[in-house]
């Protein structure tokens, strides 16, 4: 039986390397159009991410904490449940399990990695990973595929400008992460000439808000002083997508501001007209909203898109659960990798008010993200791992 327990870790281990190297794959195929692959491998995700999860309900003695967001998470689903029954268009069960899990996949995987072992193996694994993705962002960018369905603003051959910033952050703050950890110079050097260049990547997708969040990222890495992240900037952090929701709408309702310009471009893009469009369809039904029409699509507002989703009351649990995981993993960071990797973490709020993804997830921002949480639970002496017991309280 010790043996078991002993080797129970390992296994979740063995679980997270296949959500990596999924990752990887989806970052490739988005852009060569490759759809079976993207399929493919983002299934795989989300079924590792879903069993990963089960076997730690199932072999691991909970805490009262992690009980409590077990309930929470139930009813998550028992909102899902509730909003499809009340407003249902012909939604098939394997649709709607697929995109319930693909929308839970980062609280899901917030779950079960404080079991995860943590050893200087998984750490180099998931810097290596990163770094061949910032390989593949670097090739993509000198390729045909740096402009494409784009003339003006850079791509990577992905979606659209903001999908790539995203992207490219999300790989930025990792090789911040990484740059931060080792002592090696050689290693540093490349990372730092890695990040200078996807940084002006991203200002040349000309996504306003992702290359705001990296100048704050940056402010922070550069901070020598050690600082606390006090709960009461978590929360309002936390609340940017409702704040920039309410003010963006509310003035342009009121004529104000119609001329202004911000960083070059109008300050009113067009989202407005959405978000309003929106807000009116689901005014009668903002209790459970309509998840079999809207799906979790994107509504260019994180916030929102939950709101159409699951209504009010999936959105109270969202930030219940989410607020009460945030706020353990602020009192416990304790070195530079982890706090740079939480305040990765807060900007997914932050650029939420312009985009959904970040908050109903999806595989590619759900590893990500998944990657970031762990780096906060990283504990570093003279650059030595320790595992973080996060159960102990």
């Amino acid at each position: 039986m010790k043996k078991i327990l002993k080797n129970k870790p390992n296994l979740l281990n063995f679980g997270f390397y296949i959500v990596l190297f999924s990752s990887l794959f989806i970052y490739i195929a988005m852009p060569l159009e490759n759809e079976t692959m993207q399929r493919i491998t983002s299934q795989a995700f989300i079924f590792v991410n879903a069993i990963s999860f089960i076997y730690c309900i199932l072999n691991f003695k909970l805490s009262k904490s992690k009980q409590l967001d077990f309930i929470i998470l139930i009813f998550i689903v028992s909102a899902a449940l509730l909003s499809l029954l009340f407003y249902n268009i012909s939604m098939s069960i394997p649709a709607f399990t697929i995109k319930l899990l693909s929308y839970m996949a980062i609280m899901l995987s917030m779950y079960y990695l404080d079991y995860i072992k943590i050893d200087r193996k998984l750490i180099n694994y998931i810097f290596i990973i990163n770094f061949i993705i910032s390989l593949w962002f670097v090739y993509l960018s000198l390729s045909e595929y740096a402009y494409k369905g784009h003339p003006t603003y850079l791509t990577l051959g992905y979606s659209n400008p903001n999908q790539t910033a995203m992207f490219l952050l999300f790989n930025i703050i990792t090789l911040i992460a990484a740059n931060n950890f080792y002592k090696n110079k050689i290693i540093k050097t490349l990372i730092f000439i890695i990040t200078i260049y996807l940084s002006y990547l991203i200002y040349l997708t000309d996504s306003r808000i992702c290359f705001i969040v990296l100048i704050i990222i940056f402010v922070f890495n550069f901070r020598k002083k050690k600082f606390k992240i006090p709960k009461l900037a978590v929360f309002i952090i936390t609340l940017t997508p409702i704040l920039f929701m309410i003010v963006y709408t509310k003035l342009f309702t009121s004529n104000i501001l119609l001329n202004f310009e911000f960083l070059g471009k109008a300050f009113y893009s067009g989202r407005e007209h959405i978000l309003l469009d929106v807000l009116e369809d689901i005014k009668n039904n903002m209790i459970l909203g309509k998840l079999g029409l809207y799906q979790f699509e994107n509504v260019h507002n994180g916030v929102l898109s939950i709101i159409v989703s699951l209504g009010l009351l999936g959105l109270i649990l969202y930030y219940l659960y989410m607020l009460r995981v945030l706020f353990r993993v602020a009192q416990k960071l304790n070195n530079k990798t982890a706090y740079i990797a939480f305040c990765g973490i807060l900007m997914v709020f932050v650029q939420s008010s312009a985009e959904s993804a970040l908050m109903v997830s999806g595989s590619v921002y759900a590893a990500a993200v998944s990657i970031l949480y762990l780096l906060t639970r990283v504990e570093i002496s003279n650059n030595t791992i320790q595992t973080k017991d996060e159960m102990r309280e």
